[in-house]
């Protein structure tokens, strides 16, 4: 098989914010019972707009060609909004 014919995807969970303090409170806001807010920060991929485009952008240098995400926080108002930034800033928008 040609390796040129074959598609790189990864998937993750997801959590983005503006800021680190913005990041805070939405964790706070998000954090499922039981959990501790490091553990689910780290299991969410939590982190800052520019956090996010410099991790895509390493994974697309790694070979990733599409990224498909699970927003940690989807049940939450302004999840996909909060989100937006990144993929304007990555698709050129």
């Amino acid at each position: 098989r040609d390796p040129a014919g074959i598609g790189v995807t990864q998937l993750s969970a997801v959590l983005a914010a503006p800021d680190q303090a913005a990041l805070k409170d939405r964790l706070k806001a998000c954090l499922p019972s039981g959990e501790t807010p490091d553990g689910f920060a780290v299991r969410a991929n939590a982190g800052t707009h520019e956090q996010h485009i410099d991790r895509f952008g390493r994974l697309a240098q790694a070979g990733v060609q599409t990224v498909i995400v699970s927003l940690a926080d989807v049940g939450y108002d302004g999840s996909v909004e909060s989100f937006s930034p990144i993929i304007d800033q990555l698709s050129g928008a």
